[in-house]
């Protein structure tokens, strides 16, 4: 969840970073959480695009999708669809596993500034998220052409996995179709991954892992896991393509045996 830019030096972009602090914990502090909502609500009048912004960022610690949406639209209507409410926007959406939605608003960000890099790096997340690995390979291109020094981490795991779908070694509609599955599981548990909390790994050159972290203890993670292999079992396309080829797991983050539930 962290990781919103603020759009200008205001009181709502004060209020931004401090939910990035709050958002970055295993635990939701609902009393700090509180008070940043009610200053928000009293922001509403004069800033009303850090206020919507920051109240939208609150329902989607809080898992309360309609509610992202409600506030974003005004956020959006108010700033003109700038490119940073339209990027906080989708970092939204994204940590709420809506992958396709959060992929359409990073590239709305990305044409309003085609020019910036943490716009850039941003889209190429979300495609990258929503299994757009062809797509994440061209605007990671351009990117080299912004910024010729510049990389991402884990850019050449994320290369094999373009080179995988380019050999056949199973189709991206596959794993976005997987991936819906992980996303999905996420919503009907309300438990939050972690910020930056996707993380690939190559076991050969056409098998990956793909790790997710969410903050839930060990054993409430293999129960997630237990779900998803129960939901992927019940797909015979998927069993065989991607198959083992391509294997999501959840990390759990936490070391006691609660977890963060929200409402859904």
């Amino acid at each position: 969840m962290a990781g919103y830019i603020p759009s200008l030096a205001t009181k709502g972009a004060e209020l931004i970073d401090r939910l990035n602090v709050i958002a970055l914990g295993a635990e939701v502090d609902d009393l700090a959480l509180r008070r940043i909502r009610q200053e928000a609500q009293r922001l509403t009048g004069a800033d009303p695009v850090g206020a919507h912004t920051t109240l939208g960022a609150i329902a989607a610690l809080e898992c309360r999708a309609d509610d992202v949406r409600k506030h974003f639209r005004v956020a959006l209507q108010q700033s003109g669809h700038s490119a940073s409410v339209s990027r906080n926007y989708s970092c939204c959406l994204l940590n709420l596993g809506r992958t396709a939605e959060a992929l359409e608003f990073a590239k709305q960000a990305s044409e309003r500034a085609p020019d910036d890099l943490a716009v850039l790096e941003h889209l190429i997340t979300a495609a990258l998220e929503a299994g757009c690995f062809l797509e994440a390979r061209t605007l990671r291109k351009r990117l080299g052409k912004l910024s010729p020094k510049r990389s991402l981490p884990d850019e050449s795991v994320e290369q094999m996995l373009i080179d995988a779908v380019d050999r056949g070694a199973f189709r991206e509609e596959s794993i976005q179709e997987v991936l819906r599955t992980v996303h999905e599981i996420l919503a009907d548990t309300g438990i939050r991954r972690a910020s930056r909390s996707a993380r690939v790994y190559a076991t050969d050159p056409d098998s990956f892992l793909f790790e997710i972290l969410v903050f839930a203890s060990p054993e409430r993670a293999a129960d997630l896991n237990g779900m998803l292999a129960d939901r992927i079992a019940d797909r015979p396309e998927l069993m065989a393509d991607p198959g083992i080829r391509f294997v999501p797991m959840f990390i759990g983050v936490r070391t006691d045996g609660s977890h963060p539930a929200r409402a859904s």
